[in-house]
């Protein structure tokens, strides 16, 4: 097991060290301003985790508040809606044209309107986030009922299972699509709260600092945020992908 994860962590890691020295090489001959040496980067990165400097940590509190909220607003309702309509076709007659008329908007789009109405703030970033999860769960809810098995949930309903029961089968059954669901929804959720820090007018947020360094040409701070951004959703994508590897019956 140890060499497993040894040469894993080899392979892993041999694409990043290309990557690495070319950009160092490139360090040569562009200038600082524009390519910043991996050396300025990684002592920025180490200046944000462990000194805190520019409220860094409040920051990071302000993203992950924003990215929460509009999860838990945009999710639970989409995820709900989405397998009533999947497993109730006279339900989904209904809202199939809404979903999947929302799932394609761009969420961006909606930026305007919403900060027509909620003004510059958090909550008009909340709504983004919401409305973007909001129609991507719920579309990809829709097709975990149709998933389960017909055969088992007709044996089930012979031997006289009701609507409860049933769908603690589906649950149980499609828990590793549920997962799923949720892992894309943060994602997503993860980009719109940056790029709504970024474009709404506010004073924090690791989206708004992208933009203040950028004015004030410090791209090894900007590039900085850009690998924790990075590593946040990669660690977020891992920790659900484990989940939902543990909760599939079938693997």
């Amino acid at each position: 097991m140890h060499i497993i994860f040894n040469r894993f962590l080899y392979k892993a890691f041999v694409i990043p060290f290309f990557l690495i020295l070319i950009w160092g090489i490139l360090t040569f001959y562009v200038s600082p301003i524009i390519l910043p040496t991996p050396k300025m980067v990684l002592l920025s990165l180490l200046d944000f985790i462990f000194k805190g400097i520019d409220n860094f940590y409040f920051d990071i509190a302000n993203t992950g508040l924003v990215l929460l909220l509009g999860f838990l607003c945009g999710a639970i309702p989409g995820i709900c809606i989405g397998l009533y309509a999947g497993y109730y076709i006279c339900v989904g007659q209904y809202f199939e044209f809404s979903i999947e008329f929302g799932r394609s908007l761009p969420s961006v789009a909606m930026l305007t309107p919403v900060m027509m109405i909620f003004g510059n703030g958090i909550l008009s970033n909340i709504t983004l986030v919401a409305l973007g999860i909001f129609f991507l769960s719920s579309a990809a809810a829709t097709q975990i009922p149709k998933s389960c098995s017909t055969a088992r949930l007709n044996h089930y309903k012979l031997m006289g299972a009701n609507n409860r029961m049933l769908w603690r089968i589906i649950l149980r059954e499609c828990r590793g699509q549920l997962i799923s669901v949720i892992r894309t929804s943060l994602s997503v959720g993860l980009i719109l709260s940056v790029v709504s820090e970024m474009l709404i007018g506010q004073y924090y947020g690791l989206g708004y600092k992208l933009i203040l360094y950028r004015d004030l040409f410090k791209p090894e701070k900007v590039w900085s945020i850009v690998f924790i951004l990075g590593l946040s959703g990669y660690y977020i994508n891992y920790i659900f992908m484990k989940l939902q590897k543990r909760a599939d019956i079938w693997r």
